[in-house]
């Protein structure tokens, strides 16, 4: 009986272990059930849930409007889609706070070159001038690479990076709560000048 019931809360949360293999699908969990009053604590039962076991999950209806993920997905296409000069105007190794566009097979995992090209940028901010003694990661703080071949990148790049920063702060919120601690907890890790980051990433066959 235990088992039955095991297997229906775990299916309430999204996930299903069999219990004749090792396969689990990762939960998906509804972020909107978080702001929700009478919903909030068995969504917090969830979200502990889903940590403690998988370590990750999905994340639903978490209040992205579907035309943004549409003009993310076509304006990334766009951009790898440009010429080799426009895109290599822009390469990571022009920018010293590594922002920009990276080659196929220029980024290695395991000894192994990936396959992919990509665009990474950060918080739009500008270079920290003098350094202070002890603390070089600032140096990632600056600018970011923009492709002049396509006036449209930035600013859906920023809306993009905006919303997911918005909903990853609303989840450290729902992660505070549901750990029995004050909503604003983890508030001194982005109030003040919150680290930001986004990528575009092509994947490519290789040719041999």
């Amino acid at each position: 009986m235990e088992k039955c019931d095991s297997h229906s809360r775990n299916r309430r949360r999204g996930f299903f272990v069999d219990q004749n293999s090792s396969k689990a699908t990762l939960p998906t969990l509804d972020f909107s059930r978080f702001h929700d009053p009478e919903k909030q604590k068995g969504f917090f039962e969830d979200l502990r849930a889903a940590a403690r076991t998988f370590g990750f999950f999905y994340l639903s209806n978490q209040g992205v409007s579907s035309a943004l993920q549409e003009k993310i997905v076509a304006i990334s296409r766009r951009f790898f889609a440009l010429p080799e000069k426009d895109k290599f105007a822009v390469e990571m190794v022009l920018s010293p706070h590594f922002r920009g566009y990276t080659r196929a097979g220029w980024e290695r995992t395991k000894g192994q070159a990936d396959w992919r090209e990509q665009f990474d940028i950060g918080a739009e901010r500008e270079a920290v001038a003098h350094l202070p003694v002890g603390r070089p990661w600032l140096r990632l703080q600056g600018p970011n690479q923009w492709p002049d071949a396509l006036p449209d990148f930035k600013p859906i790049l920023l809306e993009w990076q905006n919303e997911l920063t918005r909903i990853a702060i609303e989840l450290l919120q729902a992660f505070a709560l549901a750990l029995g601690q004050d909503k604003d907890v983890f508030a001194p890790i982005y109030r003040a000048r919150c680290s930001r980051s986004a990528q575009a990433v092509s994947a490519r066959e290789r040719k041999m």
